[in-house]
């Protein structure tokens, strides 16, 4: 191990020479201005990738899907229904139906013990289809009311 200190922030960093990282973590950086209940369980996913531990974020990513569900008012008890509802009103496409599919399914592989277990290539791999999705459904619909209050549209 070699201790260093940080040139931005000053702080003491280690770098583990053997397993070649860097403690603390850095952190990926991800969608930002997330409604909190979202959020919270995103910015749990994006530490556990920091921490390259997949099974931890490959659930959480899956709990955002339902937390993306509880947003839009979608309270099924099963995250596949809250997926098809959520397509259902309109808040989702069918390609982004698709995306949150393989989200919860490699997910439940993240929460079981099976054939599947998830890498950090898997972990990456959702965070793209999360970002994806957030951006088009939730960051979208935060823009769209922004434009909305500067600007009505009365052919609504």
């Amino acid at each position: 191990m070699i201790p260093l200190i940080c040139q931005g922030c000053n702080s003491i960093v280690i770098y583990a020479y053997d397993l070649k990282r860097m403690f603390p973590t850095p952190s990926l950086k991800g969608v930002e201005g997330l409604p909190e209940e979202i959020d919270k369980y995103y910015q749990e996913a994006l530490r556990c990738m920091s921490a390259e531990c997949p099974n931890g974020a490959v659930i959480l990513f899956r709990k955002t899907v339902h937390a993306i569900g509880k947003y839009y008012k979608c309270e099924k008890s099963e995250v596949y229904d809250i997926i098809k509802e959520l397509e259902i009103k309109g808040h989702i496409t069918k390609k982004t139906k698709n995306a949150l599919i393989s989200i919860k399914d490699i997910g439940n592989d993240g929460a079981h013990i099976n054939e599947n277990e998830p890498d950090m290539a898997q972990a990456y791999l959702l965070k793209s289809l999360m970002d994806t999705v957030l951006k088009s459904s939730i960051v979208a619909d935060q823009e769209i009311e922004m434009a909305n209050t500067h600007h009505p549209n009365k052919h609504k």
